[in-house]
């Protein structure tokens, strides 16, 4: 067992914090209330926050999606996801290596396990983190986690493994971001589409029998060579009774002389 030099409580062994109070087992001052000094390029890293932090986006990630871990110290790590993802630190003795290596970012000093959690596919587009039994916790927006059991991941959710904070973010690559829209080029097909449509050349018809200029007819009635009506009736010549027919007001066969207006033969005159 390993007695906290600060409150006393005894540890597991293996521990680097004490699970009471925060403190450091590895030295005599408490960490917890302080940043750690800068370890080579990794920067000065802060010490974690002690309130939750509200989900910061949302839980839906796309197949074509990339993870992002941003350390505090501003470094990050950009992981294509697989259907689940270790986070913990290289093992010395083995050489095992997690999918996400916190080595280089004092992982050990930090307290993160060598198996510390896991990013895990829950669906096609939701992801897990879990806590496997890791020695120092595993924190969500500053809940502690219980040890394997899921927990939904959101974009620019905060993470704590041990005292190493990090923020994770769901972003799209580059080659499958949506360009500009850009006008699309007018097909052949489109043109015959938007253009007026042509005229179409009429057949010649035969002039109707209004539009045909009104001959004089041999049947007409009316001797002055006027116009008879070829509508009003058949194209046989009007028949008259009684031989006669009013051509024009007069008759149309003169009445025969009167005998006694007649002259007389030769014959008969030579017997008068």
């Amino acid at each position: 067992m390993q007695i906290c030099p600060n409150c006393k409580n005894q540890n597991r062994p293996g521990v680097v914090f004490c699970d009471h109070c925060g403190a450091s087992l590895i030295g005599d001052v408490a960490i917890g209330t302080r940043s750690l000094p800068k370890t080579g390029a990794t920067g000065s890293l802060p010490k974690a926050p002690t309130g939750p932090v509200p989900n910061a986006g949302t839980s839906t990630f796309h197949q074509m999606m990339i993870l992002r871990l941003v350390m505090d110290s501003g470094l990050s790590v950009t992981v294509e996801p697989k259907q689940e993802m270790i986070l913990g630190r290289r093992d010395p003795a083995t050489g095992a290596q997690p999918d996400i290596d916190l080595t280089p970012y004092a992982g050990y000093r930090m307290g993160v396990s060598r198996r510390h959690a896991a990013i895990r596919r829950s669906s096609d587009t939701h992801l897990d983190l879990w806590d496997l039994g890791s020695s120092n916790g595993t924190y969500l927006n500053g809940n502690k986690l219980v040890s394997y059991r899921p927990n939904r991941l959101h974009d620019g959710d905060e993470i704590r493994l041990g005292q190493m904070v990090m923020r994770i973010f769901f972003e799209v690559p580059e080659g499958f971001r949506t360009p500009a829209a850009r006008p699309v080029p007018q097909t052949a097909s489109d043109e015959a589409l938007n253009s007026p449509t042509p005229s179409v050349p009429t057949t010649s018809r035969p002039p109707s029998d209004s539009t045909i200029a009104k001959q004089p007819s041999p049947w007409s009635n009316n001797p002055s060579g006027g116009t008879g009506n070829l509508n009003s009736g058949s194209p046989n010549p009007p028949r008259t009774t009684g031989g006669t027919s009013n051509l024009g007001g007069g008759n149309a066969n003169p009445p025969l002389p009167r005998s006694g207006d007649l002259p007389r033969p030769p014959w008969e005159r030579d017997n008068q």
